[in-house]
């Protein structure tokens, strides 16, 4: 299971409030990942997909 993130997506309009999505594209880091200077993080859109929401949302590792 993947982790979540906040990031900036370029390339895709807005998916609806309470909408999941999984999105593909190109990373563009502004500074060193896990730095103050990556924020905040930058996807191109390669493509954009809704997907229903996980049993567990929120899960923690």
């Amino acid at each position: 299971m993947g982790a979540t993130s906040k990031v900036e997506i370029r390339g895709e309009d807005a998916p609806p409030t309470d909408t999941w999505t999984t999105v593909t594209g190109t990373w563009h880091p502004k500074g060193t990942l896990g730095s103050d200077a990556a924020w905040p993080p930058v996807l191109d859109a390669g493509s954009l997909k809704t997907v229903r929401q996980p049993s567990d949302p929120y899960e923690t590792r």
